[in-house]
């Protein structure tokens, strides 16, 4: 992978923003497409860097370099993306829910990555672009990035999803001066040729968040009555076109191979968008928030069914879901360390380099 990094704006340039993103371009070697672009479509992931600490709200300042430092791991994802078939590709993710664990005026680093495996080459430029969501496209100051916790992961996507450790209810502290809270989520489903429904890539599947205000008293948790439910189908996947319908949306257009049909959550030559849901009507300033989440597939369980015959493929693999999800609350009055973006339209550049190399299989 390749590391990368910056250097945030002083508080004072970035106290009424709250709006984070990634600009990435892959570019093909020698500037042509076909033969000169990665044939396949691998996952890229862009994580921020860091020596994980408990007592630490934010990622720690680094001492930017080609080296990370001894104890610092690239864990935390920003934004993922999925490389097209013989195309380059030019995307602007949201990557917010990561806003509140930078700090304002310290350094940072980020790694951008494909599996171990792939052997593909791109030329590569990153940017972090920084804005305020008050007066575009009829969106309301949110208030100022307070906190970012992290809620649940994917894993393999059978009966025992759900129950698994990743998966049980989290409780968030919520601060008394909260204006918005979020939850954040990116979901993508793979996996095919291993069951009857060649999930995860190609069959639809369900994704339920609820958040209500919660007291935790003598380690007893009560909870309030009113829940915000809030759902995400990946709809689409294993349609004709599903991907192809997508080029308004910021697909790469005109791809090699299947590119066309649609899959869960994601996209050949396409950034995977997180799904942001509004859950600040159902939480109360000053106590927590019980969160809960659950995977299913025609509202149950997922429960795979053997293939048979033609429908197996060996050269697949079991379903899974990839998932980060975050808790993002919002304030009225920032703290010090707090970051806010800089003016929309002056990048802080990230990474700039002839190369990202990578080791091959077949993606997805």
């Amino acid at each position: 992978g390749l590391s990368g990094g910056g250097v945030m704006p002083a508080s004072a340039d970035m106290r009424q923003m709250d709006t984070m993103e990634i600009a990435l371009a892959l570019e093909c070697p020698g500037g042509k497409e076909g033969d000169a672009c990665g044939a396949w479509d691998y996952v890229v992931q862009l994580h921020l860097c860091g020596i994980p600490s408990d007592a630490a709200p934010h990622a720690p300042e680094v001492q930017l370099g080609q080296r990370l430092a001894e104890g610092e791991v690239c864990d935390e994802e920003v934004a993922r993306w999925v490389t097209a078939y013989g195309r380059p590709g030019r995307w602007v993710s949201d990557a917010s829910a990561v806003l509140p664990m930078l700090q304002a005026g310290k350094a940072f680093r980020v790694r951008l990555s494909q599996p171990d495996w792939s052997a593909q080459r791109y030329k590569v430029t990153a940017s972090l672009l920084l804005s305020r969501s008050s007066g575009v496209d009829g969106k309301l100051w949110k208030g100022f990035p307070r906190s970012s916790t992290p809620l649940f992961r994917g894993g393999s996507f059978d009966a025992t999803y759900n129950s698994l450790a990743d998966h049980q209810a989290r409780v968030v502290d919520v601060p008394g001066d909260m204006t918005r809270a979020e939850i954040h989520a990116t979901i993508t489903g793979h996996g095919w040729g291993k069951d009857a429904a060649d999930c995860a890539e190609f069959c639809e599947s369900e994704h339920a968040f609820s958040a209500r205000s919660a007291v935790v008293l003598d380690a007893t948790t009560y909870l309030s009555g009113t829940s915000a439910r809030k759902s995400h189908r990946l709809a689409g996947a294993g349609t004709e076109s599903g991907c192809a319908d997508q080029v308004d949306a910021g697909v790469t257009p005109n791809q090699y191979g299947t590119w066309r049909f649609g899959r869960a959550g994601w996209c050949p030559g396409g950034a995977v968008a997180p799904v942001v849901m509004d859950v600040t009507s159902a939480l109360q300033p000053g106590l927590s928030a019980l969160v809960t989440y659950q995977g299913l597939v025609n509202g149950s369980s997922y429960r795979p069914a053997a293939c048979s015959g033609g429908e197996c493929d060996a050269s697949g693999f079991p379903a899974e879901i990839r998932m980060r999800s975050r808790l993002v609350i919002y304030a009225a009055t920032p703290r010090e360390e707090l970051p806010f973006p800089s003016i929309r339209g002056k990048p802080i550049s990230l990474l700039q380099t002839q190369a990202l190399a990578q080791e091959g299989g077949r993606g997805g």
